[in-house]
């Protein structure tokens, strides 16, 4: 793959716990960077930025969505597929 190739990621991640948990970053290893981002609009103009970590509510759901909060991977090592 492209050493510069990028994706994002989407899912649901499920906290089925009694506690609060909080996601602190990514790993994946076909990539060389995961990151957690968030996309805002500024001034008509979409942004991109990347966060530190995500609240995982108890007992709840956090969804990873376009125009949201997602995950990146940059550097692919190869291809993904669906």
């Amino acid at each position: 793959a492209d050493s510069s190739a990028m994706t994002a990621v989407y899912l649901t991640l499920v906290n089925a716990g009694t506690t609060t948990d909080t996601l602190r970053g990514i790993e994946a290893a076909d990539a060389t960077e995961a990151s957690i981002h968030v996309s805002m609009e500024h001034d008509g103009t979409m942004h991109m930025t990347a966060i530190p970590e995500v609240p995982m509510p108890a007992g709840d759901s956090v969804a990873f969505r376009p125009l949201a909060t997602h995950l990146m991977l940059t550097g692919l090592k190869r291809a993904l597929v669906d």
